[in-house]
């Protein structure tokens, strides 16, 4: 049997959700506006509806409560603050679900398949929305 996972990017302006077996094989979504938590994670559900995954990685914009599961008190999207991420994707998919930051995110994924592959040590830095940095 082949093993999907779920991807869920949550960025300050957009989300995108991916389901795959691996880096080589995945179907992502649209862009889903990053609006309120409620409408939001309603598009995700509509994304994820009809594609069983075994469990769930979100990396999200930050700062987070990582050990906590949910959005930081301080974070800038007013209306996030304080938001269980990782305990409402656990509900409404009944999968288990790690949580990082949207930038420690992309720099594993560029530690495992992208130009960091090859080094033992580096930075990722971004600047979008916000800014950060993943070591």
């Amino acid at each position: 049997m082949i093993t999907s996972y779920g991807a869920i990017e949550i960025g300050g302006t957009k989300v995108i959700c991916g389901v795959g077996t691996g880096p080589f094989d995945v179907a992502v979504s649209e862009a889903i506006p990053t609006t309120t938590p409620a409408e939001t994670m309603a598009k995700v559900k509509e994304f994820f509806a009809g594609n069983a995954v075994e469990r769930v990685g979100i990396a999200c914009f930050g700062p987070l409560e990582i050990p906590k599961g949910k959005i930081s008190k301080f974070t800038p999207k007013i209306l996030w603050r304080g938001f269980p991420i990782r305990k409402e994707v656990e509900k409404m998919l009944n999968v288990p679900v790690a949580l990082d930051t949207d930038v420690n995110g992309a720099a594993m994924g560029e530690r495992l398949w992208g130009a960091a592959k090859a080094v033992e040590n580096f930075v990722y830095v971004t600047v979008g929305t916000g800014i950060g940095g993943g070591v």
